[in-house]
């Protein structure tokens, strides 16, 4: 009968978490079990070059525009592909890939699971609606974080029994731990997208009190997005210039993490931070907001340090801390590396999956020709 055929849907216009964990799943599954396809709302160049060498179908579909007749005709035309029985279940990603996802199945029959990996607070009152009824026919909601499934049932009105949490996992480097600082100033680096939501605007609020007791301190920002310029002229507003890089899109993250100190999240909303499991694995503490799921990663005094959101005093003490104490950092990396590679192992992740696969279409919902 061959392997089942497995079709993803989701937006890789961006380098995100969720196009990271979706990277991981097409790479990482036993291709013995299951053949996965990709279908990209849009897909972005240089994740295109990515995704290439995972020798997987995949289709761009171009979309510019949730009406226009473009997006109509792809949508069908995946509902065909799934028709002809070229796939056995849908997996859709982030909303608009949910929404298509189940778009597909409606015109298909092929069953379908759907996935939320953040809090989603953006959405309107309409598109909470629309969210809502996509996961209706879903076998199976997943989400990657308890605090992401508890907001998110209880708004969009899921029912608990048909959920399931798989919670994000992480490649173990095979060393770790605190590079020797030398004559490197003591170094804070922050892995996140520019976008509103991870708060780098208190982050370099917080950095400024940091200073004030470190003068040599130095911030690394890592990450794209389209408020680098405003942030760019914050930082020189603030006289941070000299002391503040911005790093941009990187693919060498673990050579970053290993010339750093410690590691910080200011996330005003999150579902569950790759940031901060890539840095765990590494050896290196991290300090991050107490929102979403971070509470679930970060086991705080042993780990790493959270603070209330938006409290900048609060984050700049954590900081402050972690870089005055090396036998600190040293205990709380540690600690940090065997709670990433207990709890949050690629394998057990990717494990979670090929059984949820496995039960949805066991359950009949997924017949193959």
């Amino acid at each position: 009968m061959g392997p089942a055929r497995i079709l993803y849907i989701c937006d890789l216009n961006a380098h995100g978490g969720t196009q990271t964990h979706l990277l991981q799943i097409l790479a990482g599954l036993d291709r013995a079990r299951y053949a996965p396809a990709l279908a990209a709302l849009t897909l972005a160049d240089d994740l295109k070059a990515i995704v290439a060498p995972l020798g997987i179908d995949v289709i761009d579909m171009a979309v510019h525009g949730a009406l226009k007749p473009a997006t109509f005709r792809s949508v069908i035309s995946l509902g065909n592909l799934a028709r002809r029985g070229r796939v056995d279940l849908l997996h859709g990603f982030l909303y608009q890939g949910n929404v298509v996802t189940a778009a597909v199945s409606q015109l298909s029959g092929a069953p379908f699971i759907t996935s939320v990996r953040n809090m989603d607070r953006w959405k309107t009152p309409v598109q909470r609606q629309i969210s809502r009824l996509a996961h209706l026919g879903a076998a199976r909601v997943v989400f990657n974080a308890e605090a992401t499934r508890e907001e998110t049932v209880a708004r969009e009105a899921i029912r608990r029994e048909r959920t399931a949490v798989i919670p994000n996992g992480v490649s173990m480097p095979p060393s770790s731990g605190l590079a020797a600082r030398g004559d490197r100033p003591p170094t804070i680096v922050c892995v996140a997208s520019l976008s509103p939501k991870k708060g780098h605007a208190l982050l370099l609020e917080a950095f400024t009190l940091v200073r004030q007791a470190i003068p040599a301190a130095r911030l690394h920002l890592v990450g794209a997005g389209a408020l680098r310029e405003r942030l760019e002229w914050r930082a020189r507003e603030m006289g941070l210039d000299e002391t503040v890089r911005f790093l941009g899109h990187r693919e060498d993250i673990d050579a970053i993490l290993a010339e750093a100190d410690v590691a910080v999240l200011t996330s005003v909303e999150e579902g569950m931070p790759n940031a901060i499991l890539e840095a765990m694995a590494r050896g290196l503490p991290a300090v991050a907001t107490d929102v979403g799921g971070n509470r679930e990663v970060i086991d705080d005094g042993t780990t790493g340090l959270l603070a209330p959101a938006g409290d900048k005093e609060a984050v700049a003490k954590a900081l402050v801390r972690l870089l005055t104490d090396h036998d600190l950092r040293r205990r709380m990396g540690e600690a940090g590396r065997e709670r990433a590679a207990e709890r949050f192992g690629l394998a057990a992740m990717l494990d979670a999956y090929m059984r949820l696969y496995d039960e949805v279409l066991r359950r009949g919902q997924g017949s193959r020709p």
